[in-house]
């Protein structure tokens, strides 16, 4: 277990190590920001929940195992090169070479280096390109972008002000209205509620009225 343990340790880097993007492109406070490690939990559980809430015959072409094992390790690269907004298309016009294509590389070169690390150690063949299909991969983008959506509302809630929030608020709920899982409107629906609220509601299970002497919750 010794270069196993070395492994553990790098990744639990991911804990600390914040995700870049809305600090680059609105100066998003650091303490707004998830971790890598946060954001890899946040997607893998939306994974898991979307996936069960298929009907049965959509539900038995998924394996559920390798879309989770997919999520989490997904990210793992990031502990060795870092969180890069590669996906914005502004921030690759600032180079000259196909900036996208190599962080791509970077990132692939990153996973297998740690592959190799462990592979005396452990049976690494199910942490290789592990290869989703279509619908699997609708659901990771689905986990993936409404995990953004969902950030960003903390940070509105938060008092979060920026001129460009909405404009990526709506850039990315469009990308998520475009993907072809029967609960995608229902879910962008709810999204859309909660965007129009000031706050964040309440815990049910801790604010149970019949638990309160104030059940309507009034001043």
């Amino acid at each position: 277990m010794k270069n196993t343990f070395k492994l553990i340790q790098i990744l639990q880097n991911l804990n600390h190590l914040k995700r870049a993007g809305g600090t680059l492109f609105m100066g998003l406070p650091s303490e707004l920001n998830m971790s890598i490690a946060e954001h890899s939990y946040f997607v893998t559980y939306l994974a898991m929940l979307f996936a069960d809430s298929l009907p049965k015959t959509k539900k038995e072409k998924i394996n559920q195992s390798k879309l989770l094992k997919y999520c989490l390790v997904h990210d793992w690269s990031e502990s060795i090169i870092g969180d890069l907004p590669s996906g914005s298309p502004s921030w690759q016009t600032f180079w000259n070479i196909e900036i996208r294509k190599e962080i791509k590389q970077a990132n692939q070169n990153a996973h297998q280096a740690m592959l190799d690390l462990i592979k005396e150690e452990i049976d690494v063949s199910d942490y290789r390109e592990i290869n989703l299909n279509n619908l699997e991969k609708q659901i990771y983008s689905a986990a993936n972008i409404s995990a953004m959506l969902i950030s960003m509302l903390e940070w509105k809630y938060a008092g979060f002000k920026h001129d460009g929030w909405e404009m990526v608020w709506f850039n990315t709920l469009d990308r998520l209205k475009k993907i072809d899982l029967p609960f995608i409107p229902a879910l962008t629906k709810e999204i859309g509620r909660a965007c129009k609220k000031n706050s964040k509601p309440y815990n049910i299970f801790l604010a149970q009225p019949q638990k309160q002497t104030n059940p309507q919750h009034k001043v």
